[in-house]
């Protein structure tokens, strides 16, 4: 794929281009002309103007019906511009549609932004397609009208956002910057998804709206598990199909089932079972009839369903019912090509690294024998070849979003997103809605021309970890300021403790290098093999992996195990120190008002302890740090309350400590509310906010004390 020439080095001819076209032409419309000397280019704005085929202003402008002001985007030698339609017609006086402005002349507002592909976004001051129109503005309030205008189309982002293009041998050719200072909060882009569906290895689930489904296997292991557990308390081992039957239809009323005698009783309940429900027309395991995602975009879409059940494909579904899912949304991806050909541009932009990934025999032999063999042999669509299928894997294994409410491994495409460049310290958060529609904001103030960047990694690991995982999975080797520095931003998030001296502490020497050396900081005295460490980190990852989800002793008692091995910081101890964040206060024996002041004390330094690592890994408006806020404000209010009680201290220090709990809760509502009102986060802010008002009062009443 061709790189596209840089957007800055040709905005000056473009903007020369048009002026001159504008110069040359003649407008004969006067309202025209007063228009366009309030839209002269600047820094932020390059307006493209062409002349429509309408004929003079008495007539009719005939144009394409669309429910958008920005139809679609259009592609020319010279630059990439916004090409906006409106349906509205003109009357047959000097009244336009709002939207887009004129039907004698097509306005194209492109704001620092240059896109490759056909656009979904909506960028109008009114409801374009309502088939509104209005008189022009008068002079004396034309520029208020146009200041309006012209703010109207920044709802696609390019006043906040530049594509930058940098030659192919760089890690990321494409990505974002700001094309002004962008504030923590502020929201850069919100976009629908291209397509949505099942992550590779998920569980059984519908592919409507993407419920899981207790599969047949697991219905059975579960019901024969308690039926032996019955069994052998009450030497009962079989039951009749027949007993079962009369049972059954006594209590639902529909007649004795016709199966095997000799089949067990835990198997023949099975077949008495409603749920999981079935396509009625390819036969795909739904969650029922009335599923919300049938025949809907992001869901089982027509399209999807009439190519499954001309292929049969539910006479494969019984072998390997999990298996089968790690082909649909490749097959989506595939389906656009002639059903949604302009999304299907846009995919295509996308980087596949089939190069990279030709190399790389697990992956691309997993791919062929899971998701092109499926599709081309085991399911018959033949339409598609290998190379792009093989593609399609590619795009979606580097440019997919794992998204979902509800604990549901579901991932999806976006259109323009995926120009987010990767940092190991990211400077934005992203959520999604139950729509799947994606939001980027600031976590953290970005200058003008700094890039804009997300985490494909998890922040909390260290870089021997987060490097191995974005080079299996991504493509790339990282090689951004944290990855290089050897003391991940004086975080210590890798390192060891010096077993011959007690102040230093064992690092890489190379970190860019996986197979470098590792020695101490303080001392020369020791040095270790990059394999030594690597094996450690290995058996202490598998002691991680087995400590009990609710077991807070033990957890502990890791920590304490490792003191003199790992630093205080380290991946490892952080991960424990999160669980233990959320363990207490929240689990049976150890509810936030049962603990005593002991353990208070320790819920509130786990908290800190993060607090001081996510303030420089994940600073600002990040999700993690706003949910670890919150989780310190209960600790700390639990022992300001008891404090007070206890007359432990003046009123100056409670005044105090109340303002810390408040500043806690203030700034972990800002960032949780963000997230969607449904989600445990978002659920997290309506607590904060109400605790809040509550914490305020006492405030005030200490105050009149």
């Amino acid at each position: 794929m061709r790189p596209p020439r840089r957007y800055h080095q040709q905005r000056t001819l473009r903007h020369s281009a048009i002026r001159q076209k504008v110069r040359a032409r003649e407008l004969k419309s006067s309202a025209v002309r007063n228009f366009w000397r309030h839209l002269q280019p600047d820094q932020e704005i390059m307006c493209g103007i062409r002349q429509t085929q309408a004929q003079d202003a008495g007539t009719e402008a005939k144009f394409p019906q669309t429910n958008t002001a920005i139809a679609g985007y259009r592609r020319t030698n010279e630059s990439r511009v916004l090409a906006g339609e409106c349906g509205t017609a003109a009357s047959t006086r000097v009244a336009r549609c709002m939207n887009c402005l004129f039907s004698r002349v097509l306005l194209v507002v492109l704001s620092s932004m240059c896109l490759e592909h056909t656009g979904t976004y909506h960028a109008s001051a009114g409801a374009c397609g309502k088939n509104s129109s209005m008189s022009l503005p008068n002079t004396a309030d034309r520029a208020q009208r146009t200041r309006q205008y012209r703010s109207s189309f920044f709802y696609v982002r390019g006043s906040v956002l530049t594509i930058r293009n940098e030659p192919r041998t760089s890690i990321q050719s494409r990505y974002l910057v700001g094309a002004r200072d962008l504030q923590p909060g502020e929201m850069i882009m919100s976009e629908e998804p291209l397509v949505v569906g099942p992550c590779q290895g998920c569980k059984p689930m519908c592919l409507g709206c993407y419920k899981l489904l207790v599969s047949d296997m697991e219905n059975m292991a579960r019901i024969a598990k308690d039926f032996e557990t019955v069994s052998a308390q009450s030497k009962v081992m079989m039951q009749t199909a027949s007993e079962i039957g009369d049972v059954n239809q006594a209590r639902v009323g529909r007649g004795r089932i016709n199966v095997d005698k000799s089949v067990p009783a835990s198997l023949v309940m099975v077949e008495q079972k409603d749920v999981p429900a079935t396509c009625c027309k390819c036969g795909w395991p739904m969650c029922g009839p009335d599923c919300q995602g049938l025949n809907t975009e992001f869901g089982h879409s027509t399209h999807e369903c009439a190519i499954l059940a001309s292929c049969e494909v539910s006479r494969h579904l019984t072998q390997d019912l999990k298996a089968q899912y790690s082909a649909i949304v490749p097959l989506r991806c595939l389906l656009m090509k002639h059903h949604k050909p302009d999304k299907w541009k846009v995919l295509c932009t996308m980087e596949s690294h089939n190069e990279v990934r030709r190399k790389l025999p697990n992956i691309w032999q997993n791919n062929q024998s899971s998701v092109v063999d499926r599709i081309r042999e085991l399911w018959g669509v033949r339409q598609y070849s290998e190379e792009e299928i093989h593609t399609v894997c590619g795009v979606l294994e580097v440019n997919a979003f794992e998204v979902g409410q509800h604990g549901v491994s579901v991932r999806a495409l976006y259109p323009t997103a995926f120009y987010l460049a990767h940092s190991c310290v990211p400077n934005t958060s992203h959520t999604d809605d139950d729509n799947y529609k994606l939001t980027v904001r600031c976590s953290s103030q970005i200058k003008k021309g700094e890039t804009i960047t997300l985490s494909y990694a998890y922040t909390l690991q260290g870089t021997l970890k987060r490097r191995e995982h974005l080079k299996e999975s991504k493509f790339f080797d990282c090689c951004c300021p944290r990855c290089k520095d050897p003391t991940e931003l004086a975080t210590y998030a890798g390192a060891l403790k010096c077993p011959k001296c007690d102040a230093g502490y064992v690092i890489s020497s190379e970190p860019l290098e996986r197979a470098a050396s590792w020695r101490c900081s303080q001392c020369s005295n020791y040095t270790v093999t990059a394999h030594s460490v690597l094996l450690l980190l290995e058996k202490i990852a598998d002691e991680v992996e087995a400590l009990d989800a609710n077991g807070i002793e033990a957890m502990e008692g890791f920590l304490q195990k490792y003191r003199n091995v790992l630093h205080p910081n380290h991946y490892h101890c952080l991960g424990v120190k999160h669980s233990l964040s959320q363990l207490y206060g929240k689990i049976q024996g150890y509810m936030i008002n049962e603990l005593p002041d002991k353990l208070l004390h320790r819920k509130r330094d786990v908290c800190q302890e993060l607090l001081k690592v996510i303030n420089v890994l994940e600073p600002g408006y990040s999700r993690l740090r706003g949910i670890i806020l919150y989780e310190l404000h209960a600790p700390l209010m639990i022992l300001i309350t008891r404090g007070f009680d206890s007359r432990a201290f003046s009123k100056k220090d409670l005044r105090k400590h109340l303002k810390e709990v408040v500043d806690c809760l203030e700034e972990a509502n800002v960032i949780l509310s963000f997230e969607p009102p449904n989600s445990s986060e978002g659920e997290m802010a309506a607590s904060a906010k109400e605790a809040l008002i509550r914490i305020r009062d006492w405030q005030d009443l200490v105050g009149k004390i």
